[in-house]
């Protein structure tokens, strides 16, 4: 169903695999990716900083080409646990990410104190990724004011019910179909 998906969406994997990176990854995606006849570019990886830690030549080999094919390579949930601004330079530098996704507890938060510290480290992880060459995302795009802040912050994706409702991957497609049929009608009309 991926390789239905408009040029604009991508499917999103998580990897938490932090003892042991697997060696056999690299070819059931790309055998995945051939028999589905999914373009690398439409696939995104999302590995958590556990993930991504890990100092194993297989890892960065592996991460190297996916990254060579075309497929995104996201750290995941900055901002919650432990996070480690060094794996973030050190990944980077190497070209191994190319992407980071900021976890909603950065901007969602009840205490003022909290979420005001929240989207200080938001706004300066966001300031990171430009100066490093990532996309940035977010999780947790709920509100207007949510979206009114990352925008304001220059992150450049965000998934959350302001921007589009949960739904199967099918119902996704169904609509996706019908906002094209509308388009090309209205194009017709005119």
């Amino acid at each position: 169903m991926a390789a239905e998906f408009p040029p604009h969406c991508r499917l999103a994997l998580p990897v938490e695999t932090p003892e042991a990176f697997p060696v056999d990854l690299l070819d059931h995606l790309v055998t995945a990716l051939s028999d589905q006849q999914l373009p690398a570019s439409k696939l995104d990886l999302e590995f958590t900083e556990a993930s991504l830690a890990v100092d194993s030549d297989v890892l960065i080999y592996s991460l190297a080409a996916l990254r060579d094919a075309g497929v995104g390579l996201v750290l995941s949930g900055f901002g919650t646990g432990l996070t480690s601004l060094s794996l973030l330079r050190d990944r980077t530098l190497s070209g191994l990410l190319t992407d980071v996704k900021l976890d909603r507890h950065l901007f969602c938060h009840d205490d003022p104190t909290h979420l005001q510290a929240g989207q200080s480290i938001a706004r300066a992880v966001v300031q990171l990724g430009i100066d490093f060459g990532l996309n940035t995302r977010a999780e947790g795009v709920d509100t207007a004011e949510i979206l009114h802040f990352l925008q304001t912050i220059q992150c450049q994706e965000g998934r959350g019910n302001m921007l589009g409702k949960p739904q199967s991957p099918i119902d996704f497609l169904k609509d996706q179909k019908t906002d094209r049929s509308v388009a090309r009608k209205r194009k017709r009309a005119s």
